[in-house]
């Protein structure tokens, strides 16, 4: 009687350990990586930039069921693009009509400091 107690007391330590070392170094998010794939835009319908904010975990993976929700702030030129949000962590912005600066400003509870990203909107190659 007493071994199968004993068992069962070691099982749901190691149960308990695997659970809070899991969460400690994989679910939790410990940096956040922004991929820009292009920072000048061209005017056009097909022409735009995509932003991704990828929580990663201790080992430099992304972390699996979290999810950063930042905010968007324009410092300049907000009248020159439209942004729109793709899914959780992707945001699309797409050129207007006129060309010019695009500052932008990305906070979040994840970031050590406010992130500040120019985009520059030029003319269409065919034009």
């Amino acid at each position: 009687m007493k071994k199968k107690s004993y068992n069962m007391i070691l099982f749901l330590s190691l149960i308990l350990f695997t659970a809070l070392i899991s969460w400690m170094y994989i679910f939790n998010i410990y940096e956040v990586d922004i991929d820009i794939n292009n920072q000048i835009i061209r005017q056009g319908e097909s022409n735009n930039s995509i932003i991704e904010i990828i929580p990663l975990n201790s080992f430099g993976f992304k972390t699996p069921f979290r999810k950063i929700t930042p905010s968007v702030k324009f410092i300049e030129g907000s009248e020159l693009v439209d942004i729109t949000k793709k899914d959780n962590n992707r945001y699309s912005i797409q050129a207007k009509s006129d060309t010019g600066k695009v500052v932008l400003l990305l906070e979040s509870e994840y970031f050590l400091y406010p992130n500040k990203f120019t985009f520059l909107i030029k003319p269409d190659e065919a034009s």
